[in-house]
């Protein structure tokens, strides 16, 4: 069937940045393309920083455009014999195109009208289709997501997977949090005070004996005395 592509390429992964160019940063002229996880970011160029032309077609998914300029309308460029089969989670920010004098501007994706010619400007109609997602996949994709077990693994087919051990949480130490030595010293200092105190009683006690102990004793010594006499 000669109405098929004659080539297909497919990326996946791939980033084009910064680039100047007189055409698009990737053209694709009568093959089939197929891009997933493209990364385009800040292209000068005069047809979109992805062109489709003569009998192609793209199938574009997982990709983000942002801060491109192109002379042409679109950031995507397809042609009117040229057709876009897949537009799956596509961003676009910042874009810009330089725009024609009949005001024609489109910074998602162009899709140029039948018979339509925009090499000058003087001719071009066409369909602006919009990217698909309001954030970029690449960037949701590369933000680590923290698991039960202390486990940090990366969203989006990644498998670098590292284990931190996980810690409790401690507040940290300030002047309010040492412990005072004051009300101990002086609560040792009032216990010795109360056992000095009453050892001293005591002891007073033992020492100084009764009166009535005394006479008694006083007594006897006298009954002694005259039994001797």
């Amino acid at each position: 069937d000669s109405s098929e592509a004659g080539m297909s390429v497919t990326m996946s992964g791939v980033g084009f940045m910064q680039n100047v160019l007189t055409y698009g940063t990737v053209v694709n002229v009568g093959g089939s393309l197929s891009i997933d996880k493209g990364r385009f970011n800040g292209n000068e160029i005069r047809i979109g920083d992805i062109a489709v032309m003569e009998s192609g077609e793209l199938f574009i998914s997982n990709s983000c455009f942002d801060e491109s300029a192109s002379m042409v309308p679109g950031t995507i460029f397809i042609d009117d014999t040229s057709f876009l089969q897949e537009n799956v989670n596509t961003f676009g920010f910042d874009n810009t195109d330089g725009g024609f004098d009949n005001g024609l501007s489109c910074t998602d994706i162009f899709i140029v009208a039948v018979g339509s010619d925009c090499s000058t400007g003087a001719n071009c109609n066409g369909t602006c289709t919009t990217f698909t997602s309001k954030t970029c996949p690449l960037d949701v994709a590369s933000l680590p997501t923290i698991t039960p077990g202390g486990t940090d693994e990366v969203v989006g087919g990644g498998t670098d997977k590292k284990d931190t051990p996980s810690t409790e949480y401690a507040r940290s130490k300030n002047s309010q949090d040492k412990p005072s030595v004051v009300p101990v010293v002086v609560a040792v200092l009032v216990c010795s005070f109360i056992v000095f105190g009453l050892g001293f009683i005591i002891f007073k006690r033992k020492r100084k004996k009764p009166a009535s102990e005394s006479a008694f004793q006083g007594d006897l010594a006298e009954v002694d005395v005259e039994d001797s006499l």
